[in-house]
């Protein structure tokens, strides 16, 4: 399992994308904002919103209010509606079922009168039957319908055969009991008619009905009131309109004006779209077969909520405008002497700290800030000027000492191996050995520059690969990779060198033979270095505390040595990593950036 730490570089290189992702989204976009936006925005979110949503709040509430109100209504006008109704119609039941229940008046009209005489029932129909009206003055008139062929028709009270199928299939149903319809009406007449089938002796052979013409302006007086918003409808037993509040659909099917209206549930209050309106209807089911349907036009109902919140809002803008308007001409002015203290700075980070000088901006917030930057312009400046050729000097020498640090360093190596190779045999590698130190440091010392191209720190380190192939050919391989792109790029030397030094001296295994694999890769903005070996690799902990010690700015030889430089050289951003699996061996990167010699 392999063992994994950020090197310096990669640090440096994390730390802007740290910073970045904390002020990652909304928090970012705000501080971003000017003063004035802030201030607007804060205005907006902690006032407009607010009352905004009181206005949404208190119009639903007025909404539900007025909607429960008109429900409540609706359900006492159904109510009283009902009871008027029962009220106006319960004298013509009375004599209705009076008629129906007649067994003289039964017998009557189910005798033959193919060789009988209808004097009785005339007699019966001229005393009884215009008693009745004469009593009633809502009754418009009285009929019978009768299956009797035999039967004498006056073509007043006596109808032959001229009740529909329906009516008389619904009365049959009903068997005795009165129920309103329109079948029973003739052309031009405007009446409720309500109709029972005459009981008194159950016959199939023959079948005898009565109706009652009742005036309907009369008796339906409850509902000719007119309203916009609120409509009543009378129905019969067969869908169709008796009586509407506003006189219009009447005798009309209830379906072309209410589509479905039948599914409405009975005493219930729905919600019903019907030519682009919204409708509140409510069905209720009263006596003799009558229904009664209510609706309410909620857009006309809520009229008057709708207009709440226009009032609100206009009141609540000409507050927002008078407030927004102060805000501004507040926020100019402070924005002003913040820009000028914001510019300040600027100056400062540009080195300009004699520009820099802002003037009195007064006592509070900012003009506090504005003292505070003046002073710090001050010691700026003076700590700049104290410090800053002694910071060039340390700098320079710190180079100049990890240099000399590494020259001595590889001359004590080079020369051990020399002396080894000299004590092995008679002088032919001696010799060789010596001129391929001449030749190492021919490069490394580069009349004391500093920066060579990176084809030549190659070549250093193939010169110190000579020396060290003499001593160590039957136990190290190395190959190198390099990206021809890059080899006349700038570098600072004695790079590669203290790396594959390194793996010599600490990754050889006796039982078998080290491979060093060197790779050169150029980058879009860097170049970077890498020195991989399949040697003994480091023991977890021990790398641990290598990785630690790259991050920390002190002296030291090989890998630390190599950071450094680097480092003082290029920034922080730039640097030595490591990873390493013990057993399996270590890999070593480096990265400069890419600079063209």
């Amino acid at each position: 399992m392999s063992t994994k730490r950020w090197s310096s570089s990669q640090k440096a290189q994390a730390a802007p994308e740290v910073e970045k992702e904390t002020r990652h989204g909304l928090r970012a976009w705000f501080d971003d904002l000017n003063f004035l936006k802030k201030f607007g925005l804060i205005y907006l979110v902690c006032a407009v919103l607010p009352m905004l949503l009181m206005s949404l709040f208190a119009y639903q509430q007025t909404s539900a209010l007025l909607t429960e109100e008109a429900l409540s209504s609706m359900r006492q006008g159904m109510t009283l509606l009902e009871n008027s109704l029962n009220d106006t119609l319960q004298p013509f039941e009375t004599i209705s079922r009076m008629l129906a229940t007649d067994r003289l008046l039964n017998t009557q009209m189910s005798l033959d009168y193919t060789n009988l005489s209808y004097s009785d029932i005339a007699y019966y129909q001229n005393t009884q039957l215009r008693a009745l009206e004469n009593l009633n003055p809502g009754l418009e008139w009285i009929r019978f319908y009768s299956s009797n062929n035999t039967l004498p028709q006056d073509n007043y009270y006596t109808r032959l055969n001229k009740l529909s199928s329906e009516a008389a299939a619904s009365a049959d149903a009903l068997r005795g009991q009165s129920f309103v319809s329109c079948c029973a009406m003739e052309e031009g007449e405007d009446v409720l008619v309500l109709l029972a089938r005459m009981d008194y002796y159950t016959s199939d052979r023959v079948k005898n009905y009565v109706a009652l013409g009742i005036d309907r302006t009369v008796a339906m007086h409850q509902m000719t009131q007119r309203s916009e918003d609120r409509k009543l409808y009378l129905l019969d037993s067969d869908g169709r309109v008796l009586v509407s509040s506003g006189g219009d659909g009447e005798l009309a099917e209830m379906e072309s004006i209410l589509p479905g209206w039948f599914e409405l549930a009975a005493g219930k209050i729905e919600h019903r779209q019907v030519d682009g309106r919204e409708l509140l209807c409510v069905r209720e089911s009263l006596d003799y077969g009558m229904t009664l349907v209510m609706t309410v036009d909620r857009d006309s109902l809520l009229r008057n909520a709708r207009q709440m919140p226009l009032r609100m809002a206009s009141i609540f803008l000409l507050v927002t405008v008078i407030a927004m308007a102060a805000v501004y001409l507040y926020s100019r002015g402070q924005e002003q002497r913040l820009q000028q203290i914001v510019t300040a700075t600027d100056r400062i980070g540009e080195g300009d700290f004699a520009d820099a000088r802002l003037p009195d901006l007064g006592r509070d917030e900012l003009g506090t800030l504005a003292a505070a930057v003046n002073e710090m312009n001050g010691r700026i400046d003076r700590l700049i000027r104290e410090n800053y050729q002694r910071q060039l000097k340390v700098k320079s020498s710190e180079v100049d000492l990890l240099q000399e640090q590494i020259n001595p360093h590889f001359l004590y190596n080079a020369l051990s191996v020399i002396s080894s190779i000299a004590m092995q045999e008679g002088g032919r590698r001696t010799v060789q050995s010596v001129r391929y130190l001449s030749d190492f440091y021919r490069l490394s010392l580069n009349k004391g520059k500093q920066i060579i191209t990176v084809g030549q720190e190659v070549e250093l380190l193939q010169d110190y690969m000579k020396i060290q192939m003499l001593r160590f050919e039957d136990t190290v391989a190395i190959d190198y990779d390099v990206d021809e792109s890059v080899l006349s790029c700038s570098t600072i030397k004695l790079i590669l060198q203290p790396l594959v030094e390194n793996a010599i001296h600490h990754a050889r295994m006796e039982d078998r033979l080290l491979h060093i694999h060197v790779r050169v890769t150029g980058l879009s903005d860097r170049i970077r270095y890498e020195v991989a070996d399949d040697g003994a690799g480091i023991e977890p902990e021990k790398l641990r505390q290598l990785q630690e010690e790259l991050t920390k700015m002190e002296g030291g030889f090989g890998l630390k040595n190599v950071d450094i430089r680097v480092r003082l050289n290029y920034g922080d951003g730039y640097g030595v990593s490591l990873e390493s699996n013990l057993g399996e061996g270590t890999r070593v990167q480096v990265e400069i950036p890419r600079t063209e010699k």
